[in-house]
């Protein structure tokens, strides 16, 4: 046989095997050059121009099984799954010989949750494995395993109205990993968007790096505009928001390094500037690990974050550190096989609460990829106290659920999805559960300080004492550009709330919270003097022994912040004045009143303030306040002399 005769015998061969293997009619007129557009189209993300030509071709000659499959590939790549399932069934029908068309079809039925024709094109994609694709065998059984697990959750779904929050905040690009403050003020987001720092697009998917955005609530139905946090924050590499303090003045960045891996920084709102982030140092970050999540409690004293490092039960899992009183992270804990599985376990939010952690997983009964749950959970040793649940669908769906925000009040939460209908890629979507849902039972406490003259926004430390107990249960700021500040509080107890601004007087509340099964938020404005001869200020934090004059330790938090403002302010002088109302003739309130101003002076000199910038004044009864209450009127007061 000459050369020429073997070439065409070969081809011919080539020919009959490629036409048995797909098993495809002829092509009608025009279609060729169609498909051939659309292929390649697809092969270079331009999914839209793409199925524009294939469903030309498909116009022309209908059901054709490579076109039917590239037009439900097509649609799956364009996150449109309703529509993908006819084209790639149609082709699964035909036996068009496609490597990935019942796995690409699985995919499409598993995504609108028609799970058992979903599992039977996960067992006919497995079933044809060979050789090394045998491999994939178990994660396919996985895969059969969701499916199974969505079928039991999707038939007792979760009462819930779901939102997508709209152009303020979504765009056309991925949107994801939304992060909000604990009043719902603020919330904090990673976008792929045009006009990303840098300009730059991904050598990986031609998209625009990752940045960091922000946007303000306007109303209970509108956010927005959504805007760009700058180049303290955002560089020409991806950035990610992976975490957010309840007052919304301090965020958790995930920061990649030339490893591949990744650590939690940390940046905090210095009045309208967002300052470079610094790392949460080498008990959280380690060198040859990834953490990549993280989430305060209310108190800030302790982090839940996502690690892969060793001493886990496989992949990421959830850790939690203690920070102690010199604002060091302690050695982490691993929240333990419980909570923990072989799988990815990150993402982590602990609510408002203290005790609901939320966080996502492959593991457990997920419907497919990571999905998300909750669990009961001691912040002080890491112990779960109750059985992990799956929070169900519709938050939960085949595609991957990650990063929750739920609102304090325990009704709104905020996802990231992938869902039909959307803007973009991937949008950020409002889920609210109805008011008779309602389980938490916390205390936000927010508003501004203020200078009392000017009612400009003032910085202020503020620290929360619980004064059953005499323990500082919490610091936070205020803001020195806008005066915000915001702190969480469990119902049933007492509170006093010391606030130090630079320049002013120290002011002090006291905030009784009282037992409740309902949600609170009270909003208020603390007004701060600037010292000056005649100005007046309630102590409200100091306490005595029932008609006696011996302070009790319970009141030694706020005097000692007097002392600091005595001893920054060296040209101040200041009078004591006590008055009492509990006694029974006025002469006992009197004699009574002058003892516990006289205590006062003690106190502070026995903490170096000289006696010639310290007087007492009694009172007696003879100057009660507004509030006919004995408690309110029992009370030492400071005049700047």
């Amino acid at each position: 046989m000459n050369l020429k005769k073997a070439i065409v015998l070969v081809l011919s061969i080539a020919t009959i095997q490629a036409f048995a293997q797909k098993s495809v009619p002829e092509y009608a007129k025009g279609v060729k050059e169609l498909l051939n557009n659309g292929e390649g189209s697809l092969n270079i993300d331009e999914n839209e121009s793409g199925l524009k030509y294939l469903l030309q071709a498909d116009k022309i000659q209908p059901k054709h099984p490579e076109i039917c499959y590239l037009i439900g590939k097509a649609y799956l790549k364009l996150k449109r799954p309703s529509k993908a399932v006819d084209y790639l069934q149609t082709a699964s029908d035909a036996n068009y010989d496609e490597k990935l068309l019942n796995f690409e079809l699985a995919q499409a039925c598993h995504s609108i949750n028609k799970f058992d024709a979903a599992i039977a094109a996960y067992e006919k994609y497995k079933n044809g494995l060979k050789g090394k694709d045998l491999e994939k065998a178990p994660e396919l059984q996985r895969l059969i395993q969701n499916c199974e697990n969505g079928k039991i959750l999707v038939a007792k779904p979760a009462k819930v109205s779901i939102k997508n929050l709209g152009k303020g905040l979504n765009s056309k690009s991925s949107d994801y990993m939304p992060l909000v403050s604990a009043d719902e003020s603020t919330i904090v987001f990673t976008s792929r968007r045009p006009g990303s720092t840098g300009g730059e697009l991904s050598d990986e998917d031609s998209k625009p790096f990752e940045d960091i955005y922000f946007a303000e609530k306007k109303n209970d139905t509108l956010w927005g505009p959504a805007k760009n946090m700058g180049t303290n924050i955002n560089t020409a590499s991806h950035d990610n928001a992976v975490g957010i303090s309840p007052n919304g003045q301090q965020i958790f960045i995930h920061i990649g390094n030339k490893k591949g891996l990744g650590d939690l920084y940390v940046s905090d709102l210095k009045g309208k500037v967002w300052q470079k982030p610094v790392s949460l140092g080498d008990v959280i970050n380690t060198p040859t690990s990834n953490e990549n999540s993280c989430s305060l409690t209310p108190d800030g004293k302790y982090m839940f974050f996502s690690s892969d490092r060793p001493g886990g039960q496989g992949g990421l899992d959830i850790w939690v550190s203690k920070k102690n009183e010199k604002g060091e992270w302690s050695t982490p804990i691993n929240l333990g096989p419980k909570i923990n599985t072989s799988y990815d376990e990150e993402s982590p939010f602990i609510h408002a609460d203290g005790k609901n952690l939320y966080f996502s997983s492959k593991g457990h009964n997920s419907m497919g990829g990571f999905d998300i749950f909750e669990v009961d959970i001691n912040s002080e040793t890491g112990e779960p106290t109750s059985e992990v649940v799956n929070v169900g669908y519709p938050f939960n769906s085949y595609a991957d659920e990650t990063f929750i925000s739920w609102s304090a009040d325990g009704l709104k939460a905020y996802i990231s999805a992938v869902r039909e209908g959307g803007l973009g890629d991937e949008d950020i979507y409002l889920f609210t559960r109805p008011k008779s849902e309602e389980a938490t039972h916390v205390v936000v406490f927010r508003g501004k300080v203020k200078d009392a003259t000017t009612k400009a926004p003032v910085g202020a430390n503020i620290t929360i004492i619980d004064e059953i107990s005499d323990k500082v249960i919490a610091t936070t700021t205020a803001n020195s550009s806008t005066g915000k500040f915001l702190f969480v509080l469990k119902p049933g107890t007492d509170y006093g709330i010391e606030i130090d601004a630079p320049k002013h007087m120290f002011t002090s509340r006291n905030i009784n919270v009282p037992a409740g099964n309902s949600f609170q938020m009270i909003t208020d404005s603390i007004m701060v003097e600037t010292p000056k001869t005649g100005h007046k200020a309630n102590l409200n934090n100091i306490f005595f022994e029932d008609g006696k004059a011996k302070i009790l330790e319970t009141s030694h938090f706020e005097l000692d912040k007097l002392v600091t403002l005595l001893t920054s302010h060296k040209a101040i002088k200041i009078q004591i004045g006590g008055h009492v109302f509990s006694e029974k003739d006025a002469e006992s309130n009197m004699k009574l009143s002058e003892d516990r101003a006289r205590a006062v002076v003690e106190y502070l000199k026995s903490k170096g303030i000289v006696a010639a910038r310290l007087s007492a004044k009694p009172y007696g009864n003879t100057s009660p306040l507004k509030s006919t209450n004995a408690q309110n009127n029992n009370r030492i007061e400071i005049e700047v002399k």
